[in-house]
């Protein structure tokens, strides 16, 4: 019981500590990257039909947080689908038409709400003259907390 009132004291320290650095003004990214630290680090697949109609993947349930992923007007995104708490994450979402990796694109570390999508990938880069009717959409995710 006490290192769990110890724990949510260095995290409500930490949040106050951002939050004064916000609202004077001040950047101080590198600071605020080198308070995290990792909490999890997982990975899904999703094998999606192309075309232009909206649809989402199935969704993967991480440490009371729901993942998804979207793929909405030729471009595939990335969506906190559920969580109590917003998520500071950093992912990588890596698009592959046949058994090699054609586009990776980074989402540097960010926070997300419930509901949001990050990614904004188009598949369109993925086509190199083959017609393909089924792209293989992988994402790494690490979600960090402050220390």
């Amino acid at each position: 019981m006490i290192s769990c009132a110890l724990s949510h004291s260095v995290l409500y320290e930490g949040e106050i500590r951002r939050l004064r650095l916000q609202l004077s003004g001040q950047k101080n990214d590198v600071n605020v990257t080198e308070q995290l630290r990792e909490e999890n680090v997982f990975s899904f697949t999703w094998k999606v039909d192309r075309g232009n109609a909206t649809v989402a993947s199935q969704s993967h349930r991480v440490c009371n947080t729901k993942w998804r992923g979207v793929r909405k007007e030729g471009k595939i995104f990335l969506q906190l689908e559920s969580s109590v708490n917003p998520q500071k994450i950093k992912a990588s979402i890596i698009l592959m038409p046949g058994k090699k990796a054609e586009v990776i694109a980074v989402v540097p570390i960010i926070d997300i709400k419930e509901g949001e999508m990050v990614g904004n990938v188009s598949e369109d880069k993925t086509r190199n003259g083959q017609p393909s009717d089924q792209l293989t959409v992988n994402f790494f995710v690490t979600t960090f907390v402050h220390i």
